[in-house]
């Protein structure tokens, strides 16, 4: 999920210590892509391109993305997982510029507390990245 611990990736930046650019909101993400579930990283590219955010933050196709010139990748392979594989990319800059025109807000109230409930959410999760071709963290 991008709002882990109910922090944003913007907001999980910032309390890393990294300085982002004033221009990046609070709550929202104008820094970061995951994937999950795809072993390979020509598919995770793939997938990625396909997803207009994720192409946008990627490829800088817009004005705001265009000045971003620090980047971070990971991949965690932890076969005991839901998963297993795990893909993740920030891209940002600490420059000061202003806010984007468009704001991609994360909500992240949405909390599992039911174990029943949270293993339904999560089989459905699963079954539909079988039914269409799409990366595991696109809704």
């Amino acid at each position: 999920m991008h709002n882990i611990g109910r922090l944003t990736p913007n907001q999980l930046l910032r309390k890393k210590g990294y300085s982002l650019s004033s221009g990046y909101l609070i709550l929202g993400n104008q820094v970061e892509v995951i994937a999950a579930g795809e072993a390979h990283i020509k598919t995770v590219l793939e997938q990625f391109l396909k997803s207009k955010n994720h192409r946008n933050l990627l490829l800088g196709n817009a004005d705001f993305y265009q000045s971003q010139n620090q980047i971070g990748a990971a991949y965690l392979h932890q076969p005991d997982s839901y998963y297993e594989h795990y893909w993740v990319i920030f891209i940002a800059d600490s420059d000061n510029r202003p806010k984007p025109d468009v704001e991609y807000i994360v909500n992240s109230d949405y909390t599992h507390n039911d174990l029943e409930q949270k293993t339904s959410v999560r089989d459905r999760h699963h079954q539909s990245r079988y039914r269409r071709p799409q990366m595991a963290t696109e809704q």
